[in-house]
């Protein structure tokens, strides 16, 4: 058992020195020098065989590795076994998984960069709570990288309105709704606007990439409902930005309406109808919190932004 610990933990580590070995690498993306501290070697070699970093990559286990890039997802030579499932889950938790157990609980596995590991397997239930989580089969990394110009169009608007209107984007998953909130942050709250900015981060992926923004106050892994109230009565924001709001938010959000504060936030949502079916963001929309519906959609490398103001809803 020791010596295999051993051999889980070389396999991490040794990642980068031997993709530096490996003829024809002079400069390393700055997306894998992040990935080679975290990921066991086929999988970071694996990602090294392409000209860029995925946006995403599965692992079921018995079944090839597939890679996200763009929207479009195609399957690898790479079979994720079992020993390469519990390879990458040491590597993901540092080789301390009962470290990460209050987060693997609900899902996920937060990881540096803003990287995020999705996971499920058998859940070990009592009274309908879930005690642990046991024999993971399926892992899935989000991988965040900066796409400089992706809310050029939101921004512009914000700024004829003085940054004081609030926006809600939405989509199905997986369409560039963090994306574009995190390079809203990184330009509001950078010269020349350089507006106090609360960033609500509770899984660590929104703030990813965004270190050299003077004006961003980051409530990294708090509750979003417990960051909002926060925000609110200690770091005087003028805008708050936060990801995936669901019904513990809707009542920390209309105190924002209440103390002047825009919001800007995303939902999963494929059309308006499906967004105004659910109660708390219906509420929030009649109380005027948000001025602005974003729909956002994807083609290849393109978003693109249906722009609905909440006034002219019936």
């Amino acid at each position: 058992r020791r010596q295999r610990q051993m051999c889980i933990r070389d396999s991490c580590k040794s990642s980068a020195k031997k993709v530096k070995q490996k003829e024809g690498w002079k400069t390393m993306d700055p997306t894998l020098q992040k990935l080679q501290k975290i990921l066991p070697s086929p999988l970071f070699f694996l990602l090294s065989e392409h000209s860029e970093p995925p946006e995403e990559l599965r692992m079921r286990v018995g079944h090839p590795v597939i890679l996200k890039q763009w929207g479009r997802c195609a399957l690898t030579h790479l079979v994720c076994t079992e020993d390469l499932m519990k390879e990458t889950l040491s590597c993901c938790t540092n080789r301390s998984f009962y470290s990460h157990s209050d987060t693997i609980l609900e899902g996920y596995i937060s990881l540096p960069g803003g990287v995020r590991a999705g996971i499920c397997g058998k859940a070990v239930c009592k009274e309908g709570r879930i005690l642990s989580v046991k024999d993971i089969s399926f892992l899935s990394l989000r991988i965040p990288r900066p796409v400089p110009g992706a809310a050029d169009p939101l921004l512009n608007l914000l700024r004829t309105t003085g940054f004081r209107k609030g926006m809600l984007l939405y989509s199905p998953p997986g369409m560039g709704k963090t994306t574009v909130l995190r390079e809203l942050a990184r330009k509001i709250a950078s010269p020349p606007y350089l507006l106090s900015t609360a960033l609500l981060d509770q899984r660590g992926e929104l703030s990813a990439g965004l270190e050299d923004c003077p004006s961003l106050s980051v409530y990294l892994y708090y509750p979003k409902e417990k960051a909002l109230s926060m925000a609110l009565r200690t770091a005087a924001p003028d805008l708050i930005i936060l990801d995936e709001i669901g019904k513990e938010e809707c009542a920390g959000l209309a105190e924002c309406g209440k103390g002047g504060v825009a919001v800007i936030a995303s939902a999963h949502a494929a059309s308006h109808g499906e967004l105004l079916a659910r109660p708390g963001i219906a509420a929030l929309l009649q109380a005027g919190m948000f001025d602005y519906l974003v729909g956002i959609e994807r083609t290849g490398t393109k978003l693109s932004f249906e722009i609905t103001e909440t006034s002219n809803l019936c």
